[in-house]
């Protein structure tokens, strides 16, 4: 698979797309894709970066001499056209993954001229997008419905921090990770590399009004902090406190820490994954959503508006938790089960472009389809989770086959069967039954088989304009692959309407 990315962020705007691009194109080439980054050539921008990585990348040298700003409002087309001649000799592209809040659908389409498949990532939910695949990984009330005009109907959408795109070692450190009890020893200081409002400084100084010189800190900015004298005066008065500057250990950081005071962007997800409780603020109004459900989930004490928060109320904040060691592990708890670390594994197996291909089931098919249905892991989400027997299988698999309300159908990648759908029809409505073959769970193939079953619906019962599902409540892995793939609730059933015009 050869994919490509672009995503434009410099130190003085931020590196957290970047970050996060990087993170799913490691993941890509580990597993045997060849991945290209195209980015603008903004000063500080993150091209050692990528280039640190073994990544290969191009920049468009256009914007080196050009603000941030002023680039927002140039014309995008020109810039898709400066992309695909920058790429001309690279193409074509199985996926394209943009990670730019200053390009939309016009962009998006120009460059289907070099790319098979589109993925966004994006969490604005303000623009339009020409997209197969969209990536919004923030955690924040209404996400399944904010994109529904802004998106083709069969865009696929991964949603929340379980897609959160994190680099490999929060996953590393997060198989050693320590029990956390609550007890506050050590408090990491962190509210992005530029820290333009020097919330920093607010934080330090709570920290010498809290007046524990037991609590050690650790205090991380970037290279490009602006505020570095103001700082070193005040770690002078705090012997306990450790600077860090663009440093490239923030796991193990984290994963040290007993308590975070940060900002509510993309290192939210870092903190959650390794189960680190966290007092934030937000630096721009798109973070407050997310900020607002991290509260509202108990991952983290949110104080509002950067420009809001004083230092009192950051120290108010602080006692608060100190003095409540069994709310700071509960915290902790809850962070921790929000985020797994795998979002990048799960964005990639939803970017593998090995077709699956169904195929009506046939009299050979009897006896392993007998298997995969008696598997402890298919009969404990079954409605009937009981064996069922050789013969009353028999007796309903050549019934099946006969049948023509019924279609039995067979997934396969590669020649070999990850799954089987079924459908009984009732007119222009049918429900649909789905399960994974033994050892093919976690791949991401569920929701794949299902959007594959309904191109199968349009060609071969164009009748159908509506299925239905039935989805026991606690089995929340299977609903949540139903909802990948467009189906909605209606009353107790998911919904899925077909399009056949």
């Amino acid at each position: 698979m050869k994919a490509l990315l672009r995503a434009d962020a410099s130190l003085q705007i931020g590196t957290g797309q970047v970050m996060r691009c990087l993170a799913l194109a490691e993941r890509l080439a580990a597993q045997g894709a060849q991945v290209h980054f195209v980015c603008k050539g903004f000063p500080g921008n993150l091209a050692g970066h990528v280039a640190a990585r073994g990544l290969s990348m191009s920049l468009l040298t256009t914007a080196a001499d050009v603000p941030y700003a002023e680039w927002q409002n140039s014309e995008s087309l020109l810039d898709a056209d400066e992309t695909i001649a920058a790429c001309a000799n690279l193409g074509p592209f199985d996926w394209l993954v943009v990670d730019c809040y200053s390009l939309a659908a016009p962009w998006e389409a120009r460059m289907r001229r070099i790319a098979s498949r589109i993925m966004v990532i994006d969490d604005l939910a303000n623009r339009r997008h020409d997209s197969d695949l969209l990536l919004d990984q923030n955690l924040q009330r209404g996400s399944a419905d904010r994109y529904d005009r802004l998106v083709p109907t069969d865009c696929q959408r991964l949603l929340g921090p379980r897609y959160a795109l994190l680099r490999p070692e929060f996953g590393v450190e997060r198989t050693g990770l320590r029990q956390r009890d609550g007890n506050v020893r050590r408090v990491l200081l962190f509210f992005s590399g530029t820290d333009p409002g020097n919330e920093t400084l607010k934080a330090l100084t709570a920290i010498r009004e809290l007046g524990r010189g037991d609590i050690a800190v650790d205090v991380v900015v970037g290279s490009a902090y602006g505020h570095l004298a103001s700082l070193q005066e005040a770690l002078a008065a705090l012997p306990q406190a450790k600077l860090h500057r663009q440093v490239d250990n923030m796991a193990e950081l984290m994963a040290r820490a007993d308590l975070a005071l940060g900002a509510a962007g993309a290192a939210s997800w870092e903190r959650c994954c390794l189960g680190l409780p966290a007092i934030i603020v937000s630096l721009a109004q798109n973070q407050e959503p997310g900020a607002e459900a991290l509260a509202a989930t108990n991952c983290a004490v949110y104080l509002g508006r950067s420009d809001a928060v004083t230092a009192q109320s950051i120290l108010t904040a602080m006692r608060a938790l100190l003095a409540d060691p069994a709310r700071v592990k509960a915290m902790a708890r809850a962070a921790a089960e929000r985020v797994d670390g795998r979002g990048a594994e799960r964005v990639a197996r939803a970017l593998d472009t090995v077709s699956i291909v169904l195929r009506p089931a046939g009299p050979a098919d009897i006896d392993h389809i007998l298997l995969w249905r008696n598997a402890e892991e298919t009969r404990r989400h079954s409605h009937d989770p009981s064996p069922i027997d050789a013969g009353a299988h028999a007796a309903w698999f050549e019934k099946a086959l006969r049948a023509d309300d019924t279609a039995l159908l067979i997934g396969e990648r590669a020649g070999q069967p990850v799954g089987v759908l079924r459908y009984d029809f009732n007119g222009s409505e049918c429900t649909v039954s789905v399960y994974l073959v033994p050892g093919q769970h976690g791949r991401g193939y569920g929701p794949r088989l299902l959007r594959e079953g309904h191109e199968w619906l349009r060609h071969h019962h164009a009748e159908v304009t509506r299925v239905r599902a039935e989805v026991r409540p606690e089995n929340r892995d299977s609903a949540r692959a139903f909802r990948q793939a467009g189906y909605r609730q209606g009353g107790e059933l998911l919904i899925k309407h077909i399009d056949n015009t």
